[in-house]
């Protein structure tokens, strides 16, 4: 790695450390040159502005998502296990980034545009993840011939909307406390068993190729 690549991974990490705690939009630009002990221009060399230093540090984040949940899941033979590690997997990531999450703010809809092919991209490969233990499940007669893609979308909206629904229920706390996220894994779990009972169903519908 390059010293500039090196200064590169130094901003993001210290970036990453205050987004998480203050969250994005309390953090500026000075403060996190201040941590480092650099000055404002230092840094500016390196990213432009803080949007574009936002989307490095989302970039960062989702690959070690990424690098984390297919270390938890390679090997797996069960679909029940694959969907409860997304579960853990998704709650460690909540509970570590949530300060990162953006709201309705048109600020954060310039953000939230910026990241979008990252999280596009993430999306499809979680999806894609998922789907091909779905496919393996059904070539094996352990489920019924479902879509594995659209099967795997649904499966991982249905839990994210049950993640927001719980922490809005939060009674407006900045931060859920661990017994929210504890619930949030209750409810997904409950989900999947659901999900898996009806992957089972051998009566022919609009899901089976």
């Amino acid at each position: 790695m390059s010293e500039n690549d090196r200064k590169r991974e130094l901003i993001i990490e210290n970036a990453m450390k205050r987004f998480s705690r203050f969250g994005v939009q309390k953090t500026t630009m000075n403060e996190i040159a201040d941590d480092m002990a650099v000055t404002q221009p230092s840094l500016y060399y390196y990213f432009p502005d803080k949007t574009s230093l936002i989307v490095a540090v989302v970039e960062k984040v989702l690959k070690d998502y990424f690098s984390d949940l297919e270390l938890h899941v390679k090997g797996l033979t069960s679909l029940r296990e694959v969907f409860y590690k997304v579960i853990e997997a998704r709650r460690a990531f909540l509970e570590r980034y949530f300060m990162l999450h953006l709201t309705d703010t048109p600020t954060d809809a310039v953000i939230r545009e910026s990241c979008a092919s990252v999280l596009s991209a993430s999306r499809e490969k979680e999806v894609s993840i998922v789907a091909n233990f779905i496919k393996e499940s059904a070539s094996k007669g352990e489920i019924s011939a479902a879509d594995p893609k659209k099967t795997s979308s649904l499966y991982l909206d249905s839990i994210t909307g049950l993640s927001m629904w719980v922490i809005s229920r939060s009674e407006k706390k900045i931060f859920p406390e661990s017994e929210q996220f504890e619930v949030v894994v209750a409810r997904q779990q409950e989900l999947a068993e659901i999900f898996l009972r009806g992957l089972k169903y051998d009566e022919k519908s609009d899901w089976k190729q």
